[in-house]
């Protein structure tokens, strides 16, 4: 995909979802990453890409906003694939 990469990992039966913009970018992907992330998958945020991204995934991609937890001393948004 271009500017694009995503990957998932399995954990305890959980999908979690991995998506690099490679050249930096969210706008235009919507639709690829709607199309190639399954409903029940998992991502989190890092705070330096919020609230811009969970934004962007929220409103463009399908997601809803479950919580924020503490991954390495920061809070992260993490996000469930819902549509």
């Amino acid at each position: 995909m271009n500017g694009l990469k995503i990957t998932f990992e399995m954990c305890d039966n959980e999908m979690f979802v991995h998506i690099w913009l490679l050249d930096g970018k969210p706008f235009g992907k919507a639709a690829a990453i709607r199309d190639s992330i399954p409903t029940g998958a998992w991502i989190t945020v890092p705070p330096e890409q919020q609230p811009g991204i969970t934004w962007y995934l929220m409103r463009h991609c399908g997601f809803d906003f479950v919580t924020s937890i503490p991954i390495d001393g920061s809070l992260n948004d993490v996000l469930l694939k819902v549509d």
